[in-house]
């Protein structure tokens, strides 16, 4: 079956395409890839898992390493530590 939907070209992704971390696009809307399985993809999906056969996929983005380039992330508890936080940055 699966050599019939190759054939067909209606499933043109495999296991050898798509790694975790991917990003993948099924009806429509992107999911991130958890686990890669033979005939299917766990992708996270509203907090859930949920396995996506290949068949389904219609689109795949690869992860990336880069990171984008912004102000410096500050890890902080509670409002009054993030408004300290933010004060001390903007002067």
């Amino acid at each position: 079956m699966r050599a019939q939907q190759i054939a067909d070209g209606l499933a043109v992704f495999d296991q050898t395409q798509i790694n975790p971390g991917d990003a993948v696009a099924v009806r429509g809307k992107w999911a991130p890839v958890q686990r890669v399985n033979p005939t299917t993809v766990t992708v996270l999906s509203h907090g859930l898992t949920n396995r996506v056969p290949y068949s389904h996929i219609t689109d795949h983005r690869a992860a990336t390493t880069e990171q984008e380039e912004g102000p410096e992330t500050v890890s902080v508890r509670g409002r009054g530590e993030l408004l300290r936080a933010l004060n001390g940055w903007l002067r």
